[in-house]
């Protein structure tokens, strides 16, 4: 069965290497999942191309029809021989689907690599794991894998002593791979080739159409890094177990690959978001800035961040305004909370409220737009302090999004003394070892008036309308859009032509009446005729949504909709 042969490379049939992205995260919950450049397995499959290895990414996102861990365990025990390596990116929320595809695979006498947050926190455990299940030779990377996995696919595994492995009984201990500013800054610009998103687009350019994709899918941000590690410690996050060190890609190298992705693939929007922490100085953002207005970027450039918030503290107002002026509208900040007790089990900043008033007042003043992640659903969090922010944000046109509390495996507050007494801790992983186990808390009796809010802050950003803009052109109304697709984007010298066609396949695409801007909603049938069928070996999670469905509509509309969609 070849079902997912069309999304490999280009003339991929065989290679020294397959790298997989087993997400299905939202097609267990009935949903579609866009194309989504998977930047960390585009790294590796560019790095060891560039060694010429040969390497075949499966990235199961953006599959539309039968996408299932059953599916890809069969297309890869039938096409097993094609490849000499499997490499596995491993999460909390896929390590479930992975082992069960394994234990049933047919190809465990091969080299099967890991790596990924959950192989960099959890790499015992997980090896102890793995070889309970069959396997043979394993590969396990924790940190940053470019060069290990080039030893990995070329080498004896006993022979590699960066990485942890497992060879016929075998066994050796590795060691946590960072990269040296030199070793960062060496790497190679990305491959369009090894990004499905990309590959969906140019495809689309190359008719000018978008065919049965939505806008959202296609035009959403792609992620870029501008630094590997983090020198901050929160306590939720798995990268401190890195330790507090920082190396930043050189700024122009950067810029470099922001102009050859956009040169090459037409894409035009990109968010600094991989290890969530996007500038440490202001030097660096001055000259990433300076760059990208000396090269004409900001023509056609959009691009936004995710920020710390003491790395926000520390600008300039001006660096704000040069922000804006090199391309982007927007600034994303992770506040989590704003109650000195959380910041405190968080290791978050204290006095975080006044630092945010005053980054509201700086972002106002340079017209830049404020989205702020929070966390909600933590043991001592007072629900009174949680509404006061939120009405803040709606009063001043924050976008706020609110996200439960997960504990990883290895991270610090995972050995924080909780008190759990009013929370059920709901298993993203499953019934496999504690070591390796994450959960979700979610609390034992709703909080009617919380959830109450949430709904309201949610309706509310969906109200939010900001700025509508390609490059640096704003889209005021139909003849705006006209305009620009007749004259002012054709005539713009500093445009590379594969934009030009990217943003006027969006723009034409604004003036469709029957225009799809979104198709990531749950489809209601696709997710009652799975809850249908829930079982006691069914995901924690799809168990957990039936019990919350339950609560807020009642039992009997429940079943209405359960016996309505089950046979549809």
């Amino acid at each position: 069965m070849n079902y997912f042969s069309h999304i490999l490379p280009i003339g991929t049939k065989k290679a020294e290497i397959i790298l997989i992205n087993p997400d299905f995260s939202k097609t267990e919950l009935g949903t579609y999942a866009p194309p989504d450049n998977h930047l960390g397995l585009n790294r590796l499959a560019t790095y060891l191309d560039n060694k010429n290895i040969s390497v075949a990414i499966l990235n199961t996102t953006g599959i539309k029809g039968e996408n299932t861990p059953e599916t890809l365990s069969k297309f890869l025990n039938n096409n097993h021989n094609n490849f000499s390596v499997f490499g596995f990116y491993l999460t909390s929320w896929n390590i479930t689907y992975i082992l069960n595809i394994l234990k049933t695979s047919n190809f465990l006498d091969k080299k099967i690599v890991f790596g990924g947050p959950l192989a960099s926190a959890a790499p015992q455990p997980l090896m102890d794991s793995l070889i309970n299940i069959g396997l043979k030779k394993i590969g396990v990377v924790q940190g940053y894998g470019e060069f290990i996995l080039e030893k990995l696919i070329l080498y004896n595994l006993k022979d590699v002593k960066e990485a942890w492995v497992y060879d016929e009984g075998y066994t050796h201990k590795g060691t946590i791979q960072k990269f040296s500013q030199t070793e960062l800054n060496s790497l190679p610009l990305l491959n369009p080739k090894f990004n499905i998103s990309q590959i969906y687009l140019m495809k689309c350019i190359d008719n000018m159409d978008l065919g049965d994709n939505s806008i959202s899918d296609l035009y959403g941000y792609m992620g870029l890094d501008t630094n590997h590690g983090c020198a901050f410690k929160c306590s939720f996050c798995s990268i401190p177990f890195l330790g507090r060190y920082v190396v930043s890609r050189d700024p122009k190298k950067v810029v470099d690959e922001i102009e050859y992705t956009s040169k090459t693939t037409g894409i035009f929007r990109y968010t600094f978001t991989y290890t969530n922490v996007m500038f440490y100085t202001s030097d660096w953002i001055r000259e990433f800035c300076n760059e990208m207005i000396k090269r004409g970027l900001n023509e056609y450039i959009n691009w936004n961040g995710y920020h710390h918030i003491n790395v926000l503290e520390l600008l300039d107002p001006k660096d704000f305004i040069l922000m804006k002026q090199s391309g982007t509208d927007e600034i994303v900040i992770g506040v989590q909370s704003i109650e000195e007790n959380i910041c405190e089990i968080f290791n978050r900043p204290k006095n975080t409220y006044e630092k945010v008033k005053t980054l509201v007042e700086i972002t106002k003043k340079t017209g830049l737009r404020l989205v702020i992640d929070y966390i909600t659903s933590v043991p001592g969090e007072n629900t009174d302090k949680i509404i006061e922010f939120y009405e803040y944000c709606m009063k001043n046109d924050i976008e706020c999004r609110n996200y439960d509390l997960k504990i990883y495996p290895a991270t610090e507050i995972s050995r924080k003394p909780l008190d759990l007494i009013n929370y059920d801790l709901v298993p993203i992983t499953g019934d496999i070892s504690p070591e390796l186990g994450a959960y979700l808390l979610v609390k034992k009796d709703q909080d009617h008036k919380l959830n109450t809010y949430q709904l309201k802050l949610r309706e509310f950003n969906n109200r939010l309308k900001p700025t509508l803009k390609v490059g640096k052109y704003i889209i005021n109304n139909i003849n705006n859009i006209n305009e620009l697709i007749d004259t002012k984007i054709p005539n713009n010298n500093l445009i590379p032509l594969k934009v030009k066609k990217s943003m006027i396949l969006l723009l034409k695409s604004y003036l469709n009446p029957n225009l799809k801007t979104q198709t990531t909603e749950y489809k209601m049938k696709d997710m009652f005729k799975k809850l249908s069928n829930i079982t006691e070996d069914s995901p924690p999670i799809l168990k957990k949504l039936k019990t919350q469905l339950i609560q807020k509509m009642g039992e009997q509309k429940f079943n209405e909709l359960i016996n309505k969609y089950k046979n549809s």
